[in-house]
Formats: structure tokens, C-alpha cells, sequence
């Protein structure tokens, strides 16, 4: 079981409560890695927590992760650090929608931190791997948020 917390830039002016409901919801379904034998539990204090999800101003994205425009993982120190820009407007590249992109988003850094690296999209008319950067696009291949290939 991996504990983890959830942060935000104090600047960021967002619904809280439905960004940490949704990372629970995308971390607590059976779709997910738990299918894939690891569990996840969410804890208020920080201190309690194994990981960080923090969810940072592009500003940040650009310090931490050397590029601007995307998310990222640290595994050194086991933050996830998720661009509020993308967790507000996805990627059309990525063809899903916005609620399913936040589902990608958070299932590909949280595989970062599980020790997965990138894949590639495999034949055309195929659902590519989660850990497919989809933000930057997918070619012919169909969008997927989770780590296996059903829904």
C-alpha cells in the first residue's frame, strides 16, 4: 500500500476538493494500477505520505521539469508534479476528453513513480499505452487513460 498527498501552489486558484477528489477516484479504481497489484491510499499529512502529487503553475513546471507544457515525475525525491494548465484545459493531441486526459495525466506520472518509462504507440487503430506521452499526441492510434487497455 502507497500513502500520498496532495499539494497546490498557493497561487493556483482552483476547486480543490474535485482535483483531490478526482486523484483519489483515478487512483482507488479497479481500471487502474490495482489491477496491476499496487494500492494507493490517500493522507492528509504530509508526513504520512511515501509520495506527493503537486499540482504547480507552468512557472514551476519549467523549474522543476526542464520543459514547459507538460507534467512530470520526480522519483528521486517521489513527487508528482502536475501542470495546472494541462489539468484545466488536456491536450487535443491526446484526442480524449478533458476528464479523461486528468485520468491519463494522473496514471502516467503515478508510472513514472512505480518505475515505468515512456512507450511508443504501437500498429494504428490500436489503444496506446498509458505511458505513451499522449499530450504530445497519438498518431492513428486510439486515446487510452489507464494503465491496461479496457473501458
Amino acid at each position: 500500500m502507497y500513502t500520498y498527498s496532495i499539494e497546490f501552489d498557493e497561487n493556483i486558484v482552483i476547486n480543490r476538493n474535485l482535483v483531490i477528489k478526482k486523484i483519489n477516484e483515478v487512483l482507488d479504481d479497479k481500471r487502474g494500477w490495482e489491477r496491476l497489484g499496487y494500492r494507493f491510499r490517500y493522507v492528509i499529512r504530509k508526513s504520512d505520505a511515501e509520495f506527493k502529487i503537486k499540482i504547480v503553475n507552468e512557472e514551476k513546471i519549467v523549474k522543476i521539469c526542464k520543459f514547459s507544457g507538460l507534467s512530470c515525475a520526480d522519483m528521486t525525491r517521489k513527487i508528482i508534479y502536475i501542470n495546472v494548465k494541462r489539468w484545466r484545459r488536456g491536450s487535443k493531441g491526446s484526442k480524449l476528453t478533458l476528464d479523461n486526459y486528468r485520468t491519463y495525466l494522473i496514471n502516467h506520472e503515478m508510472g513514472h513513480l512505480l518505475g515505468r518509462g515512456h512507450n511508443k504507440c504501437g500498429k494504428g487503430d490500436t489503444k496506446v499505452p498509458v505511458m505513451v506521452q499522449q499530450t504530445l499526441g497519438i498518431g492513428d492510434c486510439k486515446p487510452n487513460p489507464w494503465p491496461l487497455y479496457w473501458e
